[in-house]
Protein backbone atom coordinates (compact mmCIF):
# COMPACT_ATOMS: atom_id res chain seq x y z
CA UNK A 1 0.00 0.00 0.00
CA UNK A 2 2.55 2.65 0.56
CA UNK A 3 4.62 1.33 -2.24
CA UNK A 4 1.66 1.77 -4.78
CA UNK A 5 -0.41 4.69 -3.11
CA UNK A 6 1.94 6.77 -0.84
CA UNK A 7 0.29 5.87 2.57
CA UNK A 8 -0.68 2.72 4.62
CA UNK A 9 -3.60 1.07 6.21
CA UNK A 10 -5.23 3.12 8.85
CA UNK A 11 -3.66 2.36 11.98
CA UNK A 12 -6.01 5.33 14.22
CA UNK A 13 -9.74 5.27 14.47
CA UNK A 14 -11.00 7.79 16.26
CA UNK A 15 -14.81 8.42 17.50
CA UNK A 16 -16.30 11.96 17.71
CA UNK A 17 -18.92 12.67 19.90
CA UNK A 18 -21.49 14.65 19.28
CA UNK A 19 -20.79 16.84 16.12
CA UNK A 20 -22.62 17.42 13.49
CA UNK A 21 -21.48 16.97 10.09
CA UNK A 22 -20.12 19.96 8.78
CA UNK A 23 -18.21 20.09 12.31
CA UNK A 24 -16.47 16.38 11.75
CA UNK A 25 -15.61 17.73 8.36
CA UNK A 26 -13.98 20.52 9.86
CA UNK A 27 -12.12 18.11 12.00
CA UNK A 28 -10.81 15.97 9.65
CA UNK A 29 -9.11 19.06 7.73
CA UNK A 30 -7.41 19.93 10.92
CA UNK A 31 -5.97 16.40 11.30
CA UNK A 32 -5.05 16.19 7.70
CA UNK A 33 -2.58 19.64 8.23
CA UNK A 34 -0.71 17.75 11.06
CA UNK A 35 2.60 16.59 10.34
CA UNK A 36 2.79 13.26 11.47
CA UNK A 37 -0.54 11.97 9.15
CA UNK A 38 -0.50 10.20 6.35
CA UNK A 39 -3.88 10.17 5.15
CA UNK A 40 -7.83 11.15 6.90
CA UNK A 41 -10.79 8.72 5.74
CA UNK A 42 -14.02 9.94 6.40
CA UNK A 43 -17.82 10.31 5.13
CA UNK A 44 -16.74 12.75 2.52
CA UNK A 45 -14.30 10.23 0.99
CA UNK A 46 -17.03 7.90 -0.23
CA UNK A 47 -20.87 9.76 -1.18
CA UNK A 48 -21.34 13.55 -1.96
CA UNK A 49 -21.86 15.51 0.91
CA UNK A 50 -23.32 18.15 -0.98
CA UNK A 51 -26.43 15.88 -1.45
CA UNK A 52 -28.70 14.96 1.67
CA UNK A 53 -27.68 12.13 3.76
CA UNK A 54 -30.94 10.67 3.31
CA UNK A 55 -30.44 10.09 -0.62
CA UNK A 56 -26.93 8.42 0.33
CA UNK A 57 -26.67 4.85 1.46
CA UNK A 58 -27.54 4.48 4.47
CA UNK A 59 -25.80 1.75 5.54
CA UNK A 60 -22.47 3.22 4.04
CA UNK A 61 -23.26 6.61 6.05
CA UNK A 62 -23.99 4.46 9.18
CA UNK A 63 -20.55 3.00 9.04
CA UNK A 64 -18.88 6.80 9.10
CA UNK A 65 -21.81 8.97 10.97
CA UNK A 66 -24.85 7.65 13.28
CA UNK A 67 -26.89 9.30 16.01
CA UNK A 68 -24.08 12.44 16.32
CA UNK A 69 -20.74 10.02 16.42
CA UNK A 70 -18.65 10.79 13.73
CA UNK A 71 -15.60 7.59 13.08
CA UNK A 72 -12.56 8.92 11.30
CA UNK A 73 -9.74 6.55 10.21
CA UNK A 74 -6.30 7.66 10.40
CA UNK A 75 -3.11 6.67 8.80
CA UNK A 76 -0.26 7.75 11.06
CA UNK A 77 3.09 8.07 10.30
CA UNK A 78 5.60 5.57 12.07
CA UNK A 79 7.95 7.31 14.72
CA UNK A 80 5.47 9.97 15.32
CA UNK A 81 2.66 8.08 17.20
CA UNK A 82 3.05 9.81 20.33
CA UNK A 83 3.14 13.69 19.30
CA UNK A 84 0.98 13.03 16.80
CA UNK A 85 -1.91 11.64 19.02
CA UNK A 86 -1.63 14.25 21.29
CA UNK A 87 -2.22 16.54 18.43
CA UNK A 88 -5.53 14.56 17.36
CA UNK A 89 -6.70 14.09 20.98
CA UNK A 90 -6.98 17.86 20.97
CA UNK A 91 -8.60 18.53 18.00
CA UNK A 92 -11.04 15.96 18.66
CA UNK A 93 -12.10 17.12 21.90
CA UNK A 94 -13.41 16.17 25.19
CA UNK A 95 -15.33 12.46 24.76
CA UNK A 96 -13.40 11.67 21.98
CA UNK A 97 -12.09 8.05 21.64
CA UNK A 98 -8.94 6.56 20.21
CA UNK A 99 -8.09 3.55 19.20
CA UNK A 100 -5.91 1.03 17.08
CA UNK A 101 -2.26 0.14 16.87
CA UNK A 102 -1.10 3.82 16.53
CA UNK A 103 -2.89 4.84 20.36
CA UNK A 104 -1.58 1.10 21.61
CA UNK A 105 2.07 2.31 20.78
CA UNK A 106 1.73 6.17 21.55
CA UNK A 107 0.53 4.85 25.00
CA UNK A 108 3.52 2.32 25.05
CA UNK A 109 6.31 5.20 24.09
CA UNK A 110 4.73 6.95 26.85
CA UNK A 111 4.94 4.98 29.77
CA UNK A 112 8.34 3.36 28.75
CA UNK A 113 10.49 6.12 29.77
CA UNK A 114 8.47 6.32 33.03
CA UNK A 115 9.18 2.62 33.21
CA UNK A 116 12.76 3.15 32.47
CA UNK A 117 13.15 5.89 35.37
CA UNK A 118 12.74 2.76 37.35
CA UNK A 119 16.26 2.24 36.69
CA UNK A 120 18.01 3.84 39.15
CA UNK A 121 15.96 2.42 41.83
CA UNK A 122 16.96 -0.77 40.64
CA UNK A 123 20.18 0.16 41.09
CA UNK A 124 19.98 1.19 44.64
CA UNK A 125 17.69 -2.21 45.18
CA UNK A 126 20.91 -4.15 43.67
CA UNK A 127 23.32 -1.97 45.94
CA UNK A 128 21.44 -3.05 48.96
CA UNK A 129 21.01 -6.82 48.03
CA UNK A 130 24.87 -6.91 47.78
CA UNK A 131 25.08 -5.37 50.91
CA UNK A 132 22.94 -8.35 52.49
CA UNK A 133 24.72 -10.88 50.74
CA UNK A 134 28.00 -9.26 51.42
CA UNK A 135 28.42 -7.94 54.02
CA UNK A 136 30.49 -5.53 52.19
CA UNK A 137 29.94 -2.15 50.91
CA UNK A 138 32.47 -2.26 48.34
CA UNK A 139 31.44 -5.57 46.87
CA UNK A 140 27.60 -4.07 45.90
CA UNK A 141 29.05 -1.22 44.39
CA UNK A 142 31.49 -3.46 42.12
CA UNK A 143 27.99 -5.32 41.47
CA UNK A 144 26.38 -2.41 40.56
CA UNK A 145 29.16 -0.82 38.58
CA UNK A 146 29.02 -4.46 36.38
CA UNK A 147 25.52 -4.25 35.81
CA UNK A 148 26.02 -0.37 34.49
CA UNK A 149 28.70 -1.87 32.40
CA UNK A 150 26.59 -4.07 30.48
CA UNK A 151 23.68 -2.30 29.87
CA UNK A 152 26.37 0.35 28.59
CA UNK A 153 27.40 -2.19 26.16
CA UNK A 154 24.26 -3.63 25.25
CA UNK A 155 23.09 -0.70 24.32
CA UNK A 156 26.16 -0.55 21.66
CA UNK A 157 26.32 -3.39 20.61
CA UNK A 158 22.68 -3.67 19.83
CA UNK A 159 23.36 -0.82 17.25
CA UNK A 160 24.77 -3.43 15.03
CA UNK A 161 21.00 -5.31 15.08
CA UNK A 162 19.27 -2.46 13.20
CA UNK A 163 16.49 -0.38 13.93
CA UNK A 164 15.06 -1.81 17.28
CA UNK A 165 11.39 -1.26 17.71
CA UNK A 166 9.98 0.75 21.30
CA UNK A 167 8.98 -2.72 22.70
CA UNK A 168 12.24 -4.11 22.42
CA UNK A 169 14.25 -1.08 23.85
CA UNK A 170 11.75 -1.14 27.22
CA UNK A 171 12.43 -4.95 27.62
CA UNK A 172 15.85 -5.37 27.55
CA UNK A 173 17.28 -3.30 29.48
CA UNK A 174 15.15 -4.67 32.64
CA UNK A 175 16.67 -7.93 30.93
CA UNK A 176 20.13 -7.37 31.30
CA UNK A 177 19.72 -5.62 35.00
CA UNK A 178 18.15 -8.93 36.03
CA UNK A 179 20.13 -11.11 34.89
CA UNK A 180 23.71 -9.20 35.42
CA UNK A 181 22.50 -8.10 39.03
CA UNK A 182 21.09 -12.09 39.98
CA UNK A 183 24.35 -13.75 38.23
CA UNK A 184 26.61 -11.24 40.05
CA UNK A 185 24.83 -11.21 43.50
CA UNK A 186 24.96 -14.89 43.13
CA UNK A 187 28.70 -14.83 42.40
CA UNK A 188 29.40 -12.43 45.30
CA UNK A 189 27.33 -15.04 48.01
CA UNK A 190 29.78 -17.79 46.87
CA UNK A 191 32.62 -15.54 47.05
CA UNK A 192 31.55 -14.72 50.79
CA UNK A 193 30.30 -18.44 51.52
CA UNK A 194 34.02 -19.21 50.63
CA UNK A 195 35.56 -16.68 52.89
CA UNK A 196 33.88 -17.26 55.82
CA UNK A 197 35.30 -20.71 55.17
CA UNK A 198 38.85 -18.90 55.62
CA UNK A 199 39.98 -18.11 52.54
CA UNK A 200 41.58 -14.90 51.45
CA UNK A 201 39.55 -12.56 49.01
CA UNK A 202 41.36 -13.00 45.57
CA UNK A 203 40.73 -16.83 46.57
CA UNK A 204 37.72 -17.10 47.44
CA UNK A 205 36.82 -15.23 44.53
CA UNK A 206 38.78 -18.12 42.42
CA UNK A 207 37.00 -20.33 43.99
CA UNK A 208 33.75 -18.97 43.65
CA UNK A 209 34.20 -18.32 40.17
CA UNK A 210 35.42 -21.89 39.35
CA UNK A 211 32.19 -23.21 40.76
CA UNK A 212 29.82 -21.04 39.61
CA UNK A 213 31.28 -20.36 35.96
CA UNK A 214 29.76 -23.39 34.59
CA UNK A 215 26.61 -23.83 35.88
CA UNK A 216 25.98 -19.75 35.25
CA UNK A 217 27.10 -20.65 31.46
CA UNK A 218 25.13 -23.12 30.81
CA UNK A 219 21.45 -21.42 31.88
CA UNK A 220 22.14 -18.26 30.56
CA UNK A 221 23.69 -19.76 27.03
CA UNK A 222 20.59 -21.98 27.01
CA UNK A 223 18.04 -18.69 27.41
CA UNK A 224 20.34 -17.15 24.74
CA UNK A 225 19.24 -19.89 22.40
CA UNK A 226 15.39 -20.27 23.64
CA UNK A 227 15.58 -16.36 22.81
CA UNK A 228 16.87 -17.45 19.00
CA UNK A 229 14.50 -20.36 18.96
CA UNK A 230 11.86 -17.21 19.65
CA UNK A 231 13.60 -15.10 16.69
CA UNK A 232 13.18 -18.33 14.34
CA UNK A 233 8.95 -17.86 14.93
CA UNK A 234 6.45 -15.89 12.78
CA UNK A 235 5.37 -13.31 15.21
CA UNK A 236 6.04 -9.67 14.04
CA UNK A 237 8.51 -9.01 17.18
CA UNK A 238 10.42 -12.21 17.15
CA UNK A 239 13.62 -11.85 15.56
CA UNK A 240 14.16 -8.50 16.53
CA UNK A 241 13.03 -9.25 19.90
CA UNK A 242 14.89 -12.61 19.62
CA UNK A 243 18.38 -11.25 18.49
CA UNK A 244 18.06 -8.39 21.16
CA UNK A 245 17.55 -11.00 24.18
CA UNK A 246 20.00 -13.40 22.77
CA UNK A 247 22.71 -10.31 22.31
CA UNK A 248 21.66 -9.48 26.01
CA UNK A 249 22.26 -12.68 27.53
CA UNK A 250 26.01 -13.25 25.86
CA UNK A 251 26.55 -9.43 27.36
CA UNK A 252 25.77 -10.34 31.07
CA UNK A 253 27.51 -13.41 31.23
CA UNK A 254 30.69 -12.04 30.03
CA UNK A 255 30.30 -8.50 32.00
CA UNK A 256 29.66 -10.97 35.40
CA UNK A 257 32.60 -13.62 34.56
CA UNK A 258 34.88 -11.36 33.16
CA UNK A 259 34.47 -7.60 34.63
CA UNK A 260 33.27 -8.31 38.44
CA UNK A 261 36.13 -10.77 39.45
Amino acid sequence: MEEEYGYGLANLQVMLQEVSVPEALDRKREMEALSGVARVEWLDDVINLYEPLEMADQKEVERWYLDGKACIRITVKEGMEAETLEEIRRIAGTGAALSGSAARKAAFETETPAGMGMLPVFLVLLLLLGLFVTGSWVEPVLLAFTVGIALLLNRGLALFLGRLSFVTRGAVPLLVLSVAGGCGAALLYRTATYREEGMEGAEAMKEGWRRLAGGLSVSILCTAACALVFASMEYGLGPELGRAMALACCVCLGSVLCLLP
